[in-house]
């Protein structure tokens, strides 16, 4: 069996280093890069969580090209379909009171 290599780990580790320095560093500055030290701090944690996923993921799916290319293209149009859902949110309401015409369009 062939050893597991650590480095995609040291890598992850290293950037969540990286960040918690650049938060130290800059706290009293107020922002990193343009944005608030909050908001950067919440970036550094989603990239490593993302990082930890897809690293999972591509370790699973490894020598199955094909079907992997199937899971996330499926996996994007569902996160596409939740965020044009949420951003049409105000506008639903509207269609909930043509229910009574679907139904008797529909019997």
């Amino acid at each position: 069996m062939k050893p597991r290599s650590n480095t995609l780990l040291i890598i992850l580790l290293l950037g969540l280093l990286a960040g918690l320095v650049l938060l130290v560093t800059h706290h009293d500055e107020g922002e990193i890069a343009g944005m608030s030290t909050d908001q950067f701090g919440r970036l550094v944690v989603l990239l490593s969580i993302g990082i930890f996923i897809g690293a999972g993921m591509w370790g699973r799916m490894r020598g199955q090209l094909s079907q992997s290319l199937i899971a996330i293209i499926f996996w994007l149009v569902i996160a596409l379909l939740i965020g044009l859902a949420y951003s049409y949110r105000d506008l639903l309401p509207q269609f909930s009171s043509l229910a009574p015409v679907a139904e008797l369009l529909l019997a």
